[in-house]
């Protein structure tokens, strides 16, 4: 009773949540404290019979927890036992919310919207801080422009996004009991954040919020009672259908193209009597011009080294090789390879491709176009043989590739916790894959990475503990966690959304928050 005069335990409740929503974007250290005040405030709060009575009888609750029971089974056959260790680590956001949440007093709606709101606002926060760091503001080094997210992974960070912008939307379009320059400002931070997310480059955010925007377009088209607004939704819904299917056989048409070049009178010598080296069985392109064709590295490396610090031979600052990215940059504006295509470079071209730009079009910044061309290039130089190595399409492809091999190997119960990333290291040696040693990362995909772990028997488990407790608390017929777990389970087909701690946290926070936090009965703190 003494404790319970000095704490209310529901606020510190609802004080943890708001610091852990903050905290998520911005500060592993803040995700950190704000689970320990969690745990510590759960533990001084007592009442454990009523706890346990609340678990106990909360089915859906047991069999979220299967998730992180098969983590703990599935790790007495590994042999890596400390990667083991280090991944029930990284899990354990997967036991610990669901075990205080589960069990806590629940929070009230206007308590709830508290928590979301602290969440959205430190997501739009973060964006700031990156464009500050982008613009300078912030002195840091950038190598790449995933750099300007400085607290958590980009592609984490993305997902936030993309959870805040339906957030946003939800509260802006359906809570009528705002005020208008509120919903006003909600609207303004949709459109900042989804214009954010173009400046981030964040692949897996673009893909999940077009593909969420056409999800929640269709939803709303099956149930709007009102004829005209059907029918606007379902002109505006095929028109983007069409509109996408039509720029994409267009793009591939322009990417495809290749400017005509007679072969039998291609010229031997620069200007300077130096060789020229061709490849004429190679097609590599940049806008429709052949790279291979008037090559002559010895003019290229004298008269590179003149006019940058880069060493020719060395990196650029995305860290490929300069030399071609160079020869790739020169070769999209159309130029000869030699001494006097590099004298019609500006000043300004030249720092492009120190900074690792191989296309003068990706300098026009990061519109459609360019994220198609990129897709398509590296994926027509992998189907032919090159190198995936830093290229973020082809390499993914690499992963699936082992990951689905070693799956293969062991379709039933799997490598076990502890044993993945040694699974890989041995498939990539019998691949003999082009991957260099810095690149020879994991799956890169859940779905990929929960099958070679645990076998068939094991991810049936773990995606039956992620699916079944939202069917049993009718949780899809919640917006909020519906949106969320669609972003969760999309992102899972093209990242290992689970396999860092922000990923954890983020998962195991808003699942149990929006599933169960009006679950349990009340009580006085």
């Amino acid at each position: 009773m003494f404790t319970h005069r000095i704490f209310n335990h529901h606020n510190i409740y609802l004080f943890a949540f708001v610091v852990l929503a903050v905290s998520l974007p911005l500060s592993m250290f803040g995700m950190s404290l704000a689970t320990f005040i969690l745990v510590f405030n759960w533990l001084l709060e007592g009442r454990f019979r009523e706890k346990l009575r609340r678990l106990w009888s909360t089915r859906s609750l047991w069999i979220f927890l299967i998730i992180f029971m098969v983590h703990i089974v599935w790790l007495i056959p590994s042999e890596n036992l400390n990667y083991g260790l280090h991944d029930l680590k990284i899990k354990l956001p997967l036991l610990v919310f669901p075990l205080i949440i589960g069990t806590a007093p629940p929070i009230s709606t206007n308590e709830l919207r508290i928590v979301l709101n602290a969440f959205v606002l430190s997501v739009i926060t973060g964006t700031v801080i990156s464009i500050m760091v982008l613009t300078g503001c912030i002195q840091r080094e950038i190598t790449n422009i995933r750099d300007i997210s400085i607290f958590i992974s980009h592609i984490r960070f993305g997902l936030m996004i993309v959870l805040s912008i339906f957030f946003l939307g939800y509260d802006a379009f359906m809570q009528s009991d705002s005020p208008i320059w509120i919903r006003v400002l909600r609207m303004a931070g949709m459109v900042w954040l989804i214009v954010f997310i173009m400046i981030l480059k964040s692949l897996t955010a673009m893909v999940i919020l077009v593909i969420m925007g056409l999800v929640l377009c269709m939803v709303l088209i099956l149930r709007s009672p009102h004829f005209m607004l059907k029918y606007f939704l379902s002109i505006l819904w095929i028109t983007c259908i069409l509109v996408m299917v039509l720029t994409g056989f267009r793009l591939y048409a322009k990417f495809s193209y290749r400017v005509p070049v007679d072969l039998s009178t291609l010229q031997s010598h620069t200007q300077n009597s130096c060789a020229y080296h061709h490849d004429t069985l190679s097609q590599e392109a940049e806008n429709g011009y052949l790279t291979w064709l008037y090559v002559c590295e010895e003019e290229l490396e004298n008269g590179w080294n003149k006019r940058s610090a880069f060493d020719y031979n060395g990196r650029d600052r995305n860290g490929n090789e300069l030399r071609y990215t160079l020869i790739r940059y020169m070769t999209s504006k159309g130029l000869r390879k030699d001494s006097l295509g590099l004298t019609l470079l500006s000043d300004e071209d030249i720092s492009w491709i120190e900074q690792g730009m191989a296309n003068a079009m990706y300098t026009e910044g990061y519109t459609f176009s360019r994220l198609f061309y990129e897709f398509a290039w590296q994926w027509d130089v992998y189907r032919k043989g090159g190198n995936p190595s830093g290229h973020s399409v082809t390499q993914r492809i690499e992963y699936l590739k082992a990951g689905w091999l070693i799956f293969k190997k062991y379709p039933v119960f799997g490598v076990g916790t502890g044993d993945v990333p040694d699974a890989f290291d041995r498939q990539y040696q019998e691949m003999n894959s082009l991957l260099s040693e810095d690149w020879r990362l994991r799956a890169h995909n859940q779905y990929l990475t929960f099958l070679i772990s645990f076998g068939l028997v094991g991810f049936l488990m773990v995606v039956w503990g992620i699916i079944q407790p939202a069917i049993m608390e009718q949780g899809f017929s919640q917006y909020r966690f519906t949106i969320f777990i669609i972003i969760v389970l999309l992102s899972m087909i093209n990242e290992d959304t689970l396999e860092t701690s922000a990923g954890a946290m983020f998962v195991a926070f808003f699942y149990t928050l929006l599933l169960f936090r009006s679950k349990s009965e009340s009580y006085g703190s």
